[in-house]
């Protein structure tokens, strides 16, 4: 018991990379019968809803949280000749504008997402410091990445690392999009508060079922 306690303090008081206390995260899938410009309205109601609640610090949605599960994709990159049998499976994830402040990942290089990232722009990503390290000397700005699908897209940000997988295991390399590009139906809110979490979950929640009841959250 002794133990697992030990293991339990050092694992709270660990740097994860991204802020761990008050916070408040709600998950929400749109129907299919939802088209994509609808599915990107509601979001951008939410946010807006929930950014003016009293108390909220900071909003943003999120495909995948912190230490939950992740995405992958095979990536060729600018400049860089894969070793024969190097994995280049990069980890993604998709966010909206707001999400590296929301969860206090700091900003290393170049500029978050904003409004310029929306759909039908030139496609734009975000790396982690690990990613501009790995295959760029740390010089990621500019550089571009291509998909397996076949999209390129400028590197315009560069953030913190971050345990992304689990709190025992190291960072990886991760490439982010922004939601206006890459279109999600199932998303997370999460959303930084002052004061008690708890108290803040069934405001948000309402604000959020307001924008459309019909949407579970």
């Amino acid at each position: 018991s002794g133990l697992l306690v030990k293991s339990l303090t050092n694992a709270l008081a660990a740097d994860m990379g991204f802020g761990t206390r008050e916070g408040v995260v709600a998950t929400v899938e749109l129907p299919p019968t939802l088209e994509e410009s609808q599915g990107l309205q509601f979001y951008a109601a939410v946010l807006e809803r929930v950014r003016s609640m009293p108390g909220v610090r900071g909003a943003a949605f999120v495909r995948t949280l912190p230490l939950s599960r992740a995405s992958r994709r095979r990536f060729r990159i600018e400049g860089y000749e894969a070793k024969p049998g190097e994995d280049m499976e990069l980890v993604i994830n998709v966010v909206s504008d707001g999400y590296f402040e929301t969860m206090q990942i700091a900003l290393r290089a170049g500029r978050a997402f904003d409004s310029r990232d929306r759909s039908g722009r030139a496609p734009v990503a975000i790396v982690n410091d690990l990613l501009a390290k790995r295959f760029f000397a740390g010089n990621a700005l500019g550089r571009r990445i291509t998909d397996s699908g076949g999209r390129a897209m400028e590197i315009v940000g560069v953030v913190q690392s971050h345990k992304y997988l689990t709190m025992q295991e190291p960072p990886v390399a991760t490439v982010y999009y922004p939601l206006e590009q890459e279109y999600r139906p199932r998303m997370t809110l999460a959303a930084r508060v002052d004061g008690s979490a708890r108290a803040m979950v069934d405001p948000i929640v309402r604000a959020m079922s307001a924008v459309n009841p019909r949407i579970p959250v």
